[in-house]
């Protein structure tokens, strides 16, 4: 099957519009297909079984500008469709004994029928707080037809870039998806450190692919968590800025 073929048995005509926009290969779509619509944000009711997943608004408490990371999103959407439940997930309990959850999980009839294969990278916890812990998520994802590996981060919030879900970067499916995903995370951390002076993460969780503290030290250099005392403080900017998001949205729950 040719690749153009795969592309349009794989993908909806407005994800395929989304996904040749971020990776750039415009001359991968097939003809007769519609995709001149994926920039515009889909409607609540929009049906992405039958439809395809779209781009829609980030939260308006977020420390993004508008839309920033909408197409990013809509590409980690498609991405990891498949695994949702795993994600990181944030509940917070109110007075009335009511749970409210962070990350809305669709059912799997909900989403586009088909089968993408995401592997699981690793885990980690940037920081632990009053508020608990601020876990990050890494996965890369083979998409057929394109013929590239995405790798792409999960929060359990949509508090810093108005989504749980973005795509950080691709590269050729020729490349071993742990060695084009350590330059992704690299150049991800380094541009955190750079920017916001972003500390090193506090804790590894799950790991499955890749080197993560040998990644993080050609970044922040070796470092250790000594001692237990290290971990109830924010490790930089942007985390504080999230713990203060978390903690008044904890105080609202509980209004």
């Amino acid at each position: 099957m040719s690749k153009k073929r795969e592309i349009k048995k794989f993908y909806h005509g407005r994800e395929i519009g989304i996904l040749a926009d971020y990776l750039g290969k415009w001359n991968s779509i097939p003809a007769g297909t519609d995709w001149l619509d994926y920039e515009t944000h889909v409607p609540e009711d929009w049906d992405e079984a039958t439809q395809g997943i779209g781009t829609y608004p980030g939260a308006s408490s977020s420390l993004a500008n508008d839309d920033e990371y909408a197409l990013q999103n809509a590409v980690a959407r498609i991405c990891l469709s498949n695994v949702q439940e795993d994600l990181p997930q944030w509940a917070a309990i109110n007075n009335e004994g009511e749970v409210k959850l962070g990350r809305k999980v669709k059912d799997p009839g909900q989403l586009p029928e088909r089968i993408l294969l995401p592997q699981h990278l690793f885990t980690i916890n940037w920081a632990y707080s009053l508020s608990g812990p601020w876990p990050e998520a890494y996965h890369v994802t083979y998409l057929p037809g394109w013929d590239v590996h995405v790798v792409t981060a999960s929060l359990d919030t949509d508090e810093l870039y108005g989504y749980e879900d973005f795509a950080l970067g691709w590269f050729e499916g020729k490349e071993d998806p742990a060695d084009g995903s350590k330059d992704i995370l690299i150049s991800y951390w380094n541009n955190l450190y750079c920017e916001n002076d972003q500390s090193h993460w506090e804790e590894l969780r799950e790991v499955d692919l890749g080197d993560p503290s040998g990644w993080a030290e050609e970044v922040w250099g070796a470092q250790e968590v000594e001692s237990e005392e290290e971990l109830s403080l924010p490790p930089s900017w942007l985390h504080k800025v999230w713990a203060e998001q978390r903690e008044k949205q904890v105080r609202e729950e509980k209004s």
